[in-house]
């Protein structure tokens, strides 16, 4: 089995951990949730089109939209914000979703794997999740293994490293020998977020006994 398919199965993880505590989440981990029962959807939406041989890559543009949203609601829910914080957080969704869609619009840049939005995505979700972890680190009651800490860890990792994936991938197929195709890479880095996320729901199932 290939890593693209583990990648595309590895989405379920978060979900199956989900539904176990699915009556219990409030509204920040149900929106999480949700977004992850999505994910599902998109991921083997996206397994069907690639079986036809056709172009599923606006799928990537078009979710890159929905984690622009979710997780930057999500950081202006694990930490308590100053109102004008929390302003510039959803003027930056509202901004990016505008250019996202306009960049889409035109030429062929929806079909492409990289994208500037989605360069713009990585930089931005990377900064507000090393600043949202920072900020839960000053807390006394900090742990690592907590359920925000775990989702915002795993968001810090995987855009850190997808930042370098996406920009670089154009210019790959130039680099003779590369230890490992940087698609394949994306799809590990993938699979591990993925883990996070499903741990993520099960420490707060330990933390609502």
């Amino acid at each position: 089995m290939s890593i693209g398919i583990l990648t595309i199965y590895s989405s379920l993880i978060p979900a199956v951990c989900g539904l176990v505590v699915v009556r219990k989440l409030n509204a920040p981990y149900r929106a999480f949730f949700i977004f992850c029962i999505v994910t599902v959807f998109t991921e083997f939406w996206s397994l069907v089109l690639a079986a036809t041989r056709t172009n599923n890559l606006f799928i990537i543009q078009a979710h890159s939209l929905m984690d622009f949203i979710i997780y930057t609601y999500l950081f202006s829910e694990f930490y308590k914000w100053e109102p004008f914080i929390n302003k510039i957080q959803y003027l930056g969704i509202i901004l990016f979703c505008f250019f996202s869609i306009c960049y889409s619009m035109t030429g062929d840049n929806i079909m492409r794997f990289y994208s500037i939005p989605i360069s713009i995505l990585c930089i931005w979700l990377c900064f507000w999740s090393g600043l949202t972890i920072y900020k839960l680190l000053e807390q006394d009651n900090f742990g690592l293994f907590r359920s925000d800490s775990l989702i915002i860890t795993g968001v810090f990792i995987y855009f850190s490293v997808n930042f370098f994936i996406f920009s670089f991938y154009d210019y790959s197929k130039y680099v003779r020998k590369l230890p490992i195709e940087l698609y394949s890479f994306h799809g590990l880095v993938n699979i591990f977020t993925n883990i996070i996320f499903g741990a993520a729901f099960l420490c707060l199932k330990k933390s609502i006994r």
